[in-house]
């Protein structure tokens, strides 16, 4: 039988490789949203170095520090039991140890759309063992806005409006580690012209370290160190 720190070494190298995707993890980073040759253009943005991916070319992720209780206020009851529950947060405002993420619609020029707005939805949310996702904003009392959330069904309640050239960073949570999709639509009009674009954005949750990543992770460093002084 192999042991745990077999195991946990093998899972550790097989996730490293699973995927040559560039993982954001601290960058400022936008659901990018522009509007070319009559259609929307979603993406991503990576602000932090001017780079721009195609949703299904980079993974947006969501380090352990954003682990946190939720607060104990029944207005947070949305998220799960308070006091008591945890999710994974990525904060409206700046911290260098998570990703800052919101959503842009700088690309998009005044006059482009029909009343210079348009809609984006939630449309689904998967996640192998039913993780929740919600976005909410927050007012200057700390209160919270709910903008969308999948643990109470999502409906057309999903939604809001958005203003062409417009910019906002808001508070993202999810219920479990692992990998979540989350499916956006975005809908206007062009000169009376419905048009709607939907994309499918990947976000890896990763955990609390735990004891034995911890010990996989001391044995790895030590291997390295002792090849380092065969090299030196």
């Amino acid at each position: 039988m192999k042991s745990i720190l077999t195991i946990t070494i093998a899972s550790l190298v097989a996730a490293t490789s699973a995927s040559a995707l560039p993982f954001l993890s601290t960058e400022h980073v936008d659901i990018g949203i522009a509007f070319e040759a009559g259609a929307f253009d979603l993406h991503i943005h990576n602000e932090t170095d001017d780079i721009e991916y195609a949703p299904d070319e980079a993974i947006l992720q969501v380090n352990p520090q954003a682990f946190e209780l939720i607060p104990n206020d029944p207005n947070y009851s949305f998220l799960g039991t308070i006091g008591v529950d945890h999710v994974w947060r990525l904060p409206k405002t700046p911290n260098p140890a998570l990703l800052y993420l919101g959503f842009g619609a700088e690309e998009i020029a005044p006059g482009t759309l029909d009343g210079d707005a348009f809609t984006i939805s939630l449309l689904s949310v998967t996640h192998g063992s039913g993780g929740k996702f919600a976005v909410y904003d927050v007012d200057a009392f700390n209160n919270p806005a709910v903008i969308f959330n999948s643990g109470d069904g999502i409906t057309g309640a999903d939604s809001f409006v958005f203003p062409t050239g417009g910019h906002a960073d808001y508070n993202w949570t999810f219920s479990q580690e692992g990998d979540y999709a989350v499916e956006f639509k975005v809908d206007g009009l062009d000169g009376g012209t419905p048009v709607t674009s939907t994309a499918t954005y990947t976000f890896t949750v990763v955990p609390e370290p735990t004891s034995a990543a911890l010990l996989a992770g001391g044995v790895i460093g030590l291997l390295a160190r002792r090849r380092r002084s065969v090299l030196v």
